[in-house]
């Protein structure tokens, strides 16, 4: 088959083959923290009340939580402008995210550097009640997805940085990039939302 026959064919699917991988990809990791979240319930609803452990997550992470949100909104920028062939524009919105994203690690980091100092580490054996625990998992696995993220927006903006996308290729990029990190984004909120309120809900089911 030539290489024109070939693109005639690529352009009748309904979706693209890499937005296709990407959603599949997505509902992969939903299912994945949907599985933590449920263990998390699970181990904590087996505990009598005065097992449980009583802790407050770090204030900081509401820092990080804004921090991925405003990430979200400078990469929507990228895309907007990238989209336009503002090539400016969109590096400086991929720069910004960039940052934001590593800001938002440094802040992760800290939070376990902070709950490891005040007597809360990963792993007690004197400890029955494990979601502290599942704090650390969860939030770790998100952080490294979060790495994946950045070497995807890290990719785009080397390419944009140095011109050398094909045409029609850059708002591709950017937009599975943008899908991805939207995501992580909004996944964040759930998880940081969980992890803050459910102890208080599971006490109170008491």
């Amino acid at each position: 088959m030539s290489a024109y026959s070939y693109e005639m064919d690529y352009r009748n699917y309904i979706i693209h083959p890499l937005k296709f991988a990407l959603w599949l990809f997505i509902l992969t990791v939903v299912m994945i923290f949907g599985g933590f979240t449920s263990a998390y319930i699970v181990q904590a609803d087996a505990l009598q009340e005065s097992q449980r452990l009583i802790y407050d997550l770090p204030p900081l992470l509401w820092r990080n939580l804004a921090v991925i949100l405003v990430s979200s909104v400078t990469l929507q920028f990228a895309i907007y402008f990238g989209k336009r062939n503002n090539r400016d524009f969109s590096l400086l919105g991929l720069f910004m995210t960039f940052g934001l994203g590593l800001l938002f690690l440094y802040g992760q980091w800290d939070a376990f550097g902070q709950l490891t100092e005040s007597g809360l580490p990963f792993v007690d054996p004197d400890r029955t009640d494990n979601s502290i625990a599942f704090f650390y998992v969860i939030t770790g696995l998100h952080g490294m997805h979060i790495v994946a993220a950045l070497l995807v927006v890290l990719f785009v903006l080397i390419k944009t940085l140095t011109n050398s996308f094909k045409p029609g290729k850059l708002a591709l990029n950017l937009e599975l990039a943008g899908t991805f990190w939207h995501f992580l984004g909004l996944l964040w909120i759930y998880l940081f939302l969980f992890l803050k309120f459910m102890p208080d809900a599971l006490k109170e089911s008491i």
